[in-house]
Order: structure tokens, then sequence, then C-alpha cells
């Protein structure tokens, strides 16, 4: 009777066990509800070079690859953050010829932090940033074009923006 009672035991602290080892499982390969992440390149296909323009222009990612949660507008070229936390952003520019280029992000309307450069030879060049940032629910980030400088991308994707969240808070 011992026997059988401790066999009853250990059965069930076994299933009950298994069971958690199940839902730790289930809860980690599910999809997460604040999951945000994107990424884009400037021309879908073809070759495009912009600017100059006298101010600080939204550069318009239109080529989406990635866009979880749909956080990115490829009609506007901003990325508005559905939800309050900690957010990390790479762009990556691209130069053909003499002009320089030069790309900031942009928190809102604050110029976070630049990119650039520029090829004196006239060859293809490019720079690239990232930045972590804290955001709240409903704060923008894009990237601008800096005034009087040219960008350059192609249907090898040189110039690109990518974000994801990486916790909230």
């Amino acid at each position: 009777m011992k026997i059988t009672m401790l066999l009853l035991l250990l059965l069930l602290v076994a299933s009950v066990s298994a069971q958690s080892a199940v839902q730790k499982v289930e809860i980690a390969c599910s999809p997460k509800e604040n999951a945000v992440a994107f990424s884009a390149s400037l021309v879908v296909g073809g070759e495009l070079t912009l600017g100059p323009f006298d101010k600080h222009t939204v550069l318009v990612f239109k080529h989406v690859v990635t866009n979880i949660g749909n956080a990115y507008s490829p009609e506007t070229g901003l990325f508005t953050a559905p939800v309050t936390g900690a957010y990390h952003f790479e762009w990556y520019i691209g130069v053909h010829g003499p002009s320089p280029t030069s790309a900031g992000l942009f928190k809102n309307s604050d110029q976070i932090f630049l990119a650039w450069e520029q090829q004196t030879a006239g060859l293809f060049g490019t720079a690239a940033n990232g930045v972590m940032l804290q955001l709240k629910a409903g704060d923008q980030v894009s990237v601008r074009l800096w005034a009087g400088t040219k960008i350059f991308d192609n249907l090898y994707h040189h110039t690109t923006f990518s974000g994801h969240l990486l916790f909230t808070m």
C-alpha cells in the first residue's frame, strides 16, 4: 500500500512538472503581444538619387522587408512607437558621385544622431549610424536627408532604415 501511494505521488509530481514545462515552452514560443520590428530600403527596384533639397526632408523608405506590428509607414516614412519602451534603430545611407550625403535620425522634431559621407573620387560610398532610444507610445522616429545633400539607392538596397522594440517600460 505504501509503495502504491508513493508511486501515485511520484506520478502526480511528474505530471505537474511536465505540465509546467509545457506551459513554459508554449509561453516562450507564442507570438509576443508587443512585438515591433521593421526594416525597409529607399527604393523597391531601379535606381534613385534624391536631393539636394532646401531643408531637411523625411526619407520615405518604400521597400518594406519586415514590418511586425505595422509601426512603420511606407507612405510617410515615419515610425510611430506603439508602446512605451526602449527601441533600437539603424540607418544606412548611400552616395554615388562626388556629392556629400547626410541623414539624421529624428525623434519627433529633435535630431538625435547623424550619418555623413562624401566620396571625393566620385565613387560609391556609404555611411551608417545606430542608436537606442527611450520612446513613449506615440513618439515618431524618422530619417531625414540633410539640406543640400543627395542620397542614392538602387536594387541592391544600400540605403535602409530599421528598428525594433528591445523591451517595454
